[in-house]
């Protein structure tokens, strides 16, 4: 947990500064992204539940109610939150279950993350992240989709419980690296303050096994999906974004390196940490090798074990 309080460990305004009023609520038309942009309104997404009594423990998320955000844990006492701690699973994961070990039942943001950072209220957003569905079907949504779907749905939440301007930090699978990485940039182009808040909030990434630069893997998975589908639907767009020095990855990551180079320019920057699998997935190999799940210039660290459980 060390890299976690690392990460926490940014400076606190001033107690001097003069405090800025609270932000007055947002009429409805204000929350939307505009037509042009293509992307969901903050009103079409599903409204997260903000009613949790802090300190109780939400349901068991079951797959099929996994998409959106989902509240795991809230302070029994509620000072002024320094953090909220954002896990967003990968490709075909699930947003309970990916970090839940199956063995012992226990559920690492909701039942160990707590006591280690005792004052964050700590969030899990999912998506439908499924490549194949032999039961329905696939999403077709790209990975700008995924991403503006999250933006809206977490800055809708923070709207809505009065913490546009609490601290951020996400704690990413593979894929979701990649969305949160879109997000972001997506929230630092946006010309509304709640929108723009996002990316302004974030103090730090956890990357777990993200394929910044792609995998060479990903058009044997578009191969099977592309078998898959002749049954049922599949999501092939989502696979070929994982093709390395596919233009969506390239995209994604020119701006987000941007983003970064601005933020260090403004002696405010994003703290990330990278980890890579050191251990093969038995029949497939490294999903995502060390070159492309470490970010250069920034700390990385490898975790004995598969890219399905690290």
């Amino acid at each position: 947990m060390s890299s976690l309080r690392e990460l926490l460990s940014w400076k606190k305004p001033s107690r001097n500064r003069q405090p800025r009023p609270p932000p007055a609520p947002l009429p409805d038309e204000a929350r939307q992204f505009p037509p042009e942009t293509g992307g969901p309104s903050i009103q079409q997404v599903a409204r997260p539940s903000i009613t949790q009594v802090a300190g109780s423990e939400p349901p068991v998320i079951t797959k099929g109610r996994n998409l959106g955000i989902n509240v795991l844990h809230i302070p029994a006492i509620q000072p002024e939150f320094q953090v909220d701690i954002v896990f967003i699973h990968g490709l075909t994961g699930n947003s309970y279950d990916t970090w839940l070990h199956r063995e012992s039942g226990v559920h690492w943001p909701r039942d160990l993350l707590k006591h280690d950072v005792p004052n964050a209220r700590i969030l899990s957003w999912g998506y439908d992240a499924d490549v194949a569905s032999f039961w329905g079907h696939a999403s077709n949504n790209h990975l700008a989709e995924h991403a503006r779907n999250l933006l809206g749905d977490l800055v809708r939440l923070r709207v809505d419980t009065d913490s546009e301007r609490r601290a951020v930090l996400f704690v990413v699978h593979s894929l979701g690296g990649l969305v949160v990485q879109r997000a972001l940039s997506i929230s630092r182009e946006r010309a509304e303050p709640h929108l723009k808040s996002l990316e302004a909030a974030t103090r730090g990434i956890l990357f777990m096994g993200t394929p910044h630069n792609g995998s060479d893997l990903a058009a044997w998975a578009i191969l099977c999906a592309r078998v898959v589908s002749k049954f049922r639907d599949a999501n092939v767009t989502i696979l070929k974004t994982l093709e390395r020095d596919s233009e969506p990855l390239r995209d994604t990551q020119d701006a987000f390196g941007q983003l970064l180079r601005i933020r260090e320019g403004q002696n405010s920057p994003i703290q990330v940490t990278c980890f890579y699998e050191e251990h093969a997935l038995t029949g497939v190999g490294n999903v995502v090798p060390k070159s492309s799940a470490c970010l250069f210039g920034y700390d990385y660290y490898g975790i004995p074990n598969n890219h399905k459980v690290l």
